[in-house]
């Protein structure tokens, strides 16, 4: 119990010494400063003032990145010549049809199937979905009533099945008219509705699958789908640079083709996949501006689900950038108390964009974002420099002063006075030496 005692005291005299060393004085000198700069940094990000230039990196970034292949999912599209051809080219798609297709893409045992068509028309109450069918996930329109988000019924206002669901297919624009984010969920009138993407990766990820497969791990495929709702309401960005897929959608004659081979039921393209069913077709309007060109509304949900899936869309950590954001600082504070000037300047040029790059792939993760840590190293930087130059002149006061009295201790020393002014009136230049 004594040796204890006596390690805690050592310990806590330890302490008190470090902190009272130099160098914790001078950080305490810099903390006022690094914590104001990093406050008003993250005040300037939170209410959006850096958007413009990190879209910009981020742009950039993402158009010189190659897509990825998806491991999660399939697209299968309607293109112009299926609309022509089985739809004859009309809208709203006709029921029957679209029944056989579904049930071709259920033919192959998919784990979940995501419907992004429009499908609010009374027709669709002819359709008809069997108990057999997968999961289905329907994408549904929303409108506004007053200030308020109101989603539209699907399948005509019918019911759907309880394993089913339906969500919100649209994505949010960024003020420039760019699709950059997508949202788990929107507010409406009675709370909130689940977006289609997030309702594709919830259903996926909450079916009996696992029971089905004993082999399977859940956590490698829904990495994303449990405890995640606390961020529905957050405009996620769509990491088209770390993230981006190359879908190569099937078309519906490719599918009706292969749907009658005895393979496509065991060991087919849509096995134990998610599947999401839309239109590429010209027809339905559903093309979009984002970062790496245009892309089709079904391919933007594609990749958000595809992202999820493959372990969620990485969530923007804000404390995460605010500490990383003072260690920065801290880090320039110690390089300039610990080396000479010149070499600290020349070492604070070349670690600024380092750090700021590092601090954007550790709290964002992506470079695109380092424009969040410049401003707490150029900050350090320069009050670093303006207490060196204050450092400078206090010195040079000080070898001032110690040189005047120096001088006045050595004439002392030596007897030396200035000559009394002459009888005349006037001064001498010259000194004479007391007897």
């Amino acid at each position: 119990m004594v040796k204890l005692c006596s390690f805690i005291q050592w310990m806590l005299l330890g302490i008190v010494k470090a902190f009272k060393s130099p160098l914790c004085r001078h950080l305490g000198r810099a903390m006022p400063l690094i914590l104001i700069i990093s406050a008003i940094t993250f005040s300037i990000e939170y209410v959006g003032w850096l958007d413009n230039f990190e879209n910009s990196s981020l742009d950039a970034i993402n158009l010189l990145n190659s897509p990825l292949e998806p491991s999660h999912l399939v697209l299968i599209g309607i293109t112009d010549q299926d609309y022509l051809t089985y739809f004859s080219g009309t809208s709203p798609l006709n029921p029957e049809v679209l029944c056989r297709v579904i049930d071709a893409i259920a033919s192959g045992q998919p784990r979940a199937i995501g419907i992004d068509l429009d499908t609010s028309s009374g027709i669709f109450q002819r359709l008809h979905v069997p108990e057999t069918w997968p999961p289905l996930v329907w994408g549904q329109d929303a409108a506004f009533s007053g200030d308020q988000l109101e989603p539209v019924p699907v399948l005509g206002n019918q019911a759907i099945r309880k394993m089913d669901a339906a969500g919100i297919a649209a994505l949010p624009q960024d003020s420039d008219g760019v699709i950059r984010r997508y949202l788990r969920a929107f507010p409406t009138s009675r709370d909130s509705a689940f977006s289609f993407p997030w309702e594709v990766v919830r259903v996926a990820c909450n079916t009996d699958f696992e029971k089905n497969h004993p082999d399977a791990k859940k956590d490698l495929f829904c990495r994303a789908a449990s405890g995640r709702d606390s961020e529905s309401a957050k405009a996620l960005r769509l990491n088209f640079s770390g993230e981006r897929y190359t879908f190569s959608p099937l078309s519906v004659a490719n599918v009706l083709q292969a749907a009658q081979g005895t393979g496509w039921r065991v060991n087919g393209p849509l096995h134990d996949k998610v599947v999401l069913f839309g239109g590429y077709y010209r027809a339905a309007r559903d093309f979009y501006v984002t970062p790496v060109g245009k892309m089709a509304g079904l391919q933007l949900m594609a990749q958000a689900v595809e992202s999820e899936l493959g372990g969620g869309i990485r969530l923007q950590n804000h404390l995460s950038a605010l500490i990383l954001d003072m260690i920065c600082g801290l880090i320039l504070v110690l390089i300039h108390y610990r080396l000479r000037l010149a070499l600290a300047v020349a070492i604070s040029l070349v670690a600024i964009p380092l750090l700021a790059i590092c601090g954007s792939a550790i709290a964002f993760h992506t470079f695109a974002w380092w424009i969040n840590f410049v401003p707490i190293t150029l900050g350090v930087l320069i009050h670093q420099l303006y207490n060196h130059a204050a450092e400078y002149q206090r010195l040079q006061k000080e070898l001032v002063a110690y040189r005047e009295s120096a001088a006045i201790a050595s004439g002392s020393t030596h007897g030396i006075v200035d000559s009394p002014e002459a009888p005349n009136g006037s001064v001498t230049g010259e000194r004479s030496a007391c007897c």
